[in-house]
């Protein structure tokens, strides 16, 4: 394939890593920048701002852990196939 199109494989990876990150650390994304947490069957407001703090710092590692890795995987595509 030509090399322009290696750099769309940039979005899939992006979100399988982003998908398997949360499934392994346990952690939604989505719920950790709203500031609450899946308890059963319902979401739930965090109320100590400690708390939203953790939810949100671990949120933003994952996207941040995502985006490199997604870099990193697209461009040894880019480089190497």
């Amino acid at each position: 394939a030509p090399r322009a199109y290696r750099i769309s494989l940039f979005f899939p990876f992006y979100a399988a890593i982003l998908c398997f990150l949360q499934v392994r650390k346990s952690h939604c994304v989505v719920l950790g920048l709203k500031g609450a947490r899946h308890m059963g069957h319902e979401e739930e407001p965090v109320a100590s701002p400690s708390e939203k703090t953790a939810l949100l710092r671990e949120a933003r590692k994952i996207l941040l852990l995502s985006f490199l890795f997604a870099v990193l995987a697209t461009a040894l595509c880019y480089l190497f196939f």
